[in-house]
């Protein structure tokens, strides 16, 4: 349910709102309507963009760089419960004065910050007393936020290979921080990125058929291409291409002939019996007793007496 918020006029001289681009500084503000009276809300990009946005067609594959830029510039501060993702607005009474604020049926994040009814003393110095610098904390050092996925993600991000269409990054951010948080090495699933890159790469793969970063993380598909798997390349030799994976899981051996080229030699096989039954078949030869009631069904019964004379006559001829 949507709320009436307000903005004070000195918002748009922060300094820290002025390092936003005019998209996310707009999400922002926005939010605002949107969370409870804790400053709180769930964090699905699809029902973001559906409830802010009903109008543009875009916004659901854009509106993860914009909140990934509100979450890296401090302003919201993103956090997940049961599998459940949240936000919550940082310094949300520093924005809004709230009367009478109703209790927040949303969980907290896991790291509150202290007091946070405490009115803020951080000052934007550029602008004098009145202007709050908004994406301060209240105790005027940085935010009790941090990048979901850290240094780790970006090189995961740089290895995964580039895919043709949508491939949302902060879902897939926050999957990957999930993974590290249940045991996973990040290092491995950044080397198993790499990995399958490489077979996109050299099995000719067109970009639009590489899975989204986010599936393949919730699928941990980086299992598959770990060093130990087939996809990894400690068991198949490397200088055999993906594509023949399979067949050398199945005995296949360099030398030998694949599963393509045997295919294809039944196929052969099969064309050319086709084409042997299709063949029109000879004429039939006809014997001379055919010949004689053939010629004597064309040319009647008087015909038929006529040869009988001729053949009785040659028989006492011989």
């Amino acid at each position: 349910m949507g709320r009436i918020r307000s903005i004070k006029p000195e918002f748009p001289q922060s300094e820290t709102i002025g390092k936003l681009s005019r998209d996310a500084r707009l999400l922002f503000i926005q939010l605002w309507t949107l969370v409870d009276d804790d400053g709180r809300t769930r964090a699905a990009s699809r029902m973001l963009a559906s409830l802010l946005y009903p109008y543009d067609d875009d916004a659901s594959s854009l509106i993860d760089d914009w909140v990934v830029e509100l979450e890296n510039n401090a302003c919201i501060q993103r956090y997940e419960v049961d599998g459940t993702t949240f936000l919550t607005i940082t310094n949300w009474l520093k924005h809004q004065k709230i009367d009478h604020p109703s209790k927040s049926r949303l969980p907290p994040p896991p790291e509150v910050l202290a007091n946070p009814r405490e009115p803020s003393r951080t000052l934007a110095p550029d602008l004098g007393s009145r202007i709050l610098d908004l994406g301060k904390n209240i105790s005027g050092g940085p935010a009790g936020t941090r990048p979901m996925g850290g240094e780790a993600f970006k090189e995961f991000w740089g290895a995964y290979p580039k895919r043709e269409g949508a491939n949302p990054k902060a879902p897939a951010e926050q999957k990957f921080a999930n993974a590290v948080k249940a045991g996973a090495d990040p290092k491995e699933i950044v080397a198993a990125a790499g990995r399958y890159a490489e077979e996109i790469r050299r099995g000719g793969k067109e970009a639009k058929f590489v899975a989204q970063a986010v599936t393949w993380l919730n699928q941990k598909r980086w299992e598959d291409y770990s060093a130990g798997t087939a996809n990894g390349s400690s068991d198949i030799p490397v200088d055999i291409p993906p594509e023949l994976h399979e067949d050398y899981r199945n005995g296949w051996r360099p030398g030998l002939r694949t599963s393509k080229q045997i295919k294809a030699e039944q196929k052969e096989e099969e064309d050319a019996k086709s084409k042997v039954e299709e063949r029109p078949a000879a004429p039939k030869q006809s014997n001379g007793a055919e010949i004689l009631r053939d010629g004597g069904e064309a040319l009647g019964s008087s015909g038929i007496a006529a040869l009988r004379l001729i053949a009785n006559a040659r028989l006492r001829s011989f």
